[in-house]
């Protein structure tokens, strides 16, 4: 991986910023909504002390804990038995496939039945037989009982005291019978019902006595309007959620004008809060997860987010007890958009700081990335620069006089440099200094082993041959080694000029083939072929690569030579038959100096010091051409290419 990939991946650490802020601001968050919370029940115990302290109040709250409500119904409502205008609630009461529900409006009270009968009895006119109903109705002197049969579907009367009228309809409701009752008002204090199936008793409810009545009062409302406020509200509910009281509702706020997606990052800030939607149901009847709490005797607050205005609040419910039973319950909501708006402003702070800080840090770090890198991309030529320079190219190291550590691994290569550089030296003159050294002990040996072959007539001997034999592979071995050396500094004085690389090959093969008469050469030349180069190096590269190539080649064996242009570079092969490369040393290695894998003794004592491949290299490198060795892959033996750049052009 590259190093400014590895620092910007290291620069991603600067997120830690803005998620430790996060963190800090969620923490601060939800510290504010505990005491939020903790205010809101106070108050809400403050408004429950103040009733409390009412005896007859919560003398009567005991007594009807269990009431019927009479729910306020909308004006303009139909006797017809279906029941559409109703508002769409749970039944208020229902056993034994009835259901029914209570209400009343200005001046009436209404009653809904519906009774799940597939086999309906209708009474005949004037007698009480068949399905019917018994109704009573308590009032504050006596106990009204009203027997209803009914004779048909439709619409229908009976008379009742003070010269009043109960009407009533019943309807067919696909496989259910629906019944509404509607009655002048009158001072009710309870009601109770029994079902008659075909004249017989079926149902009562409730199974004894009569359900008392409650509603809506307004004499409890100053109790709560005390303690509302603009933001804050109050509601008082039976244990059914019905509301018995309420203050008057603050005006209504509009909408914020804030954008979606500051309640959705207050949602992640928030982590695990729950955000309700408002109590459900309708206007006198409250149900939501903290009134439910209250309803079974604990009190608990939960928090709405409200989905068109986006306005935050708090609902606290507070079970108010005579002994064990919770005979109502005080609700409050507390607008608290207040701590939305500071959640939404900070997070947007949040942000805009952390998004700058972060963004200066990563080009911060991009442009030291950016510097480290150029340092390091540059001591890597100024060393591959160097390098070249021990193998004749004239460059200098110049060492950083940078303090840091990267200055210090540049000295330290400039070190190293110069001393492998004097060792490199060292080791060019070293074939001029042994040939000019061994000349004259050489000299001596030779003109030695004359005189004493002439003076003892030891023609015949076989020490003697040996010994001129030894002396005569020391002169070739010096002669080998002057050769190399000579060549390395001659190359820096050739002159580039066009070469006919495919006459020069064609000829060149005519002539190894009477030179070399233990082998086959064949050769495969694209016609027309030029390159820049000095022609007398290439015939010295050709004759280095026919001499590797004679002596791997066994006899009778074939030596291909061939030339061909292709799509980025005129190649020129050589091929023989023979063994494969060995897996040591590599084949790259084969072209470096003093590297010879021949076997000893071979090809009648002529010495090979690995200096032919080297030489091969040089010329090549002298050309901006590549070498290579592989084996074959069609046949056994070896093959070594030699890739001239493509600025070689066809004639």
């Amino acid at each position: 991986m590259k190093l400014r990939r590895q620092l910007l991946i290291l620069s991603l650490l600067v997120l830690a910023l803005p998620l430790a802020a996060w963190q800090f601001v969620g923490e601060l968050e939800e510290l504010l909504r505990q005491a939020l919370s903790q205010a809101q029940q106070q108050a809400l115990q403050a408004v429950a002390g103040n009733l409390q302290q009412r005896q007859a109040r919560m003398q009567d709250l005991y007594d009807k804990r269990r009431a019927l409500y009479l729910q306020p119904l909308p004006a303009g409502m139909q006797l017809d038995g279906y029941g559409e205008d109703w508002p769409s609630i749970a039944p208020q009461f229902q056993a034994e496939g009835l259901q029914g529900w209570l209400g009343r409006t200005a001046d009436t009270l209404w009653l809904r039945l519906v009774l799940n009968d597939s086999g309906f009895h209708f009474s005949s006119p004037g007698e009480q037989q068949g399905d019917g109903l018994y109704l009573w109705l308590q009032q504050p002197q006596d106990l009204i009982r009203l027997p209803l049969f009914w004779e048909g579907l439709g619409q229908g009367s009976l008379p009742l005291p003070e010269a009043r009228r109960l009407e009533y309809a019943v309807t067919d409701l696909g496989g259910e019978y629906g019944i509404e009752l509607r009655l002048p008002v009158l001072a009710l204090k309870g009601v109770a019902l029994q079902w008659l199936d075909d004249g017989k008793p079926r149902l009562r409810l409730p199974e004894t006595g009569l359900w008392p009545l409650t509603g809506y009062d307004r004499s409890l409302e100053f109790l709560l309007a005390g303690h509302a406020g603009a933001e804050a509200r109050y509601w008082l509910l039976n244990p059914d959620g019905w509301v018995l009281a309420r203050s008057e509702p603050p005006q209504d706020p509009t909408p914020d004008e804030r954008p979606w997606w500051q309640n959705w990052l207050y949602r992640l800030l928030s982590g695990p809060l729950d955000l309700d939607e408002p109590p459900s149901g309708q206007r006198w009847r409250l149900q939501s997860r903290a009134i439910e709490q209250a309803r079974n005797g604990q009190p608990a607050v939960e928090w709405l987010l409200e989905p068109e205005s986006g306005r935050l609040a708090t609902l606290a419910a507070l079970p108010l007890k005579s002994g064990d039973a919770v005979v109502a319950i005080l609700v409050s909501r507390q607008d608290n958009n207040r701590l939305l708006t500071l959640a939404a402003n900070a997070l947007r702070q949040l942000l805009l700081v952390s998004g700058v800080v972060f963004l200066l840090a990563v080009l911060i770090l991009l442009i030291y990335a950016s510097v480290l890198t150029r340092r390091v991309r540059r001591l890597k030529q100024a060393v591959d620069t160097a390098w070249h320079e021990q193998h004749g190219l004239n460059a200098d190291f110049e060492p950083s006089r940078a303090q840091d550590e990267l200055g210090e691994l540049s000295r330290a290569y400039a070190e190293m440099l110069g001393s492998l550089g004097q060792h490199t030296r060292y080791l060019r003159t070293l074939a001029d200094k042994l040939s000019h050294e061994l000349k004259t002990p050489l000299a001596v040996v030779r003109s030695s082993l004359e005189n004493l072959e002439m003076e003892q007539n030891l023609g015949d001997s076989t020490y003697l041959r040996r010994a001129q034999g030894g002396l005569a592979r020391l002169q070739r071995i010096l002669q080998a080694m002057t050769e190399a050396n000579r060549l390395e500094q001659s190359i820096q004085q050739e002159q580039h000029g066009d070469v006919a690389l495919s006459d020069l090959l064609g000829e060149y093969v005519s002539v190894a083939r009477a030179t070399c008469t233990h082998c086959r050469i064949e050769a495969d030349i694209q016609p027309g072929l030029h390159i820049r180069g000095a022609a007398e190096l290439l015939i010295q590269l050709l004759d280095k690569l026919l001499d590797n190539a004679c002596g791997h080649c066994p006899p009778d064996g074939q030596i291909l030579f061939r030339l061909q242009m292709q799509s980025s570079a005129i190649v020129l092969t050589v091929e023989n038959d023979g063994p494969p490369l060995p897996e040591e040393p590599p084949p790259e290695r084969l072209f470096d100096s003093m590297v010879s894998v021949r076997a000893h003794g071979s090809e009648r004592d002529t010495p090979h010091l690995g200096l032919g491949l080297y030489i091969v290299q040089l010329i090549a490198r002298f050309h901006l051409a590549e070498v290579r060795a592989e084996n074959r892959a069609e046949r056994q033996g070896a093959c070594f290419s030699v890739y001239f750049p493509a600025k070689a052009s066809v004639a």
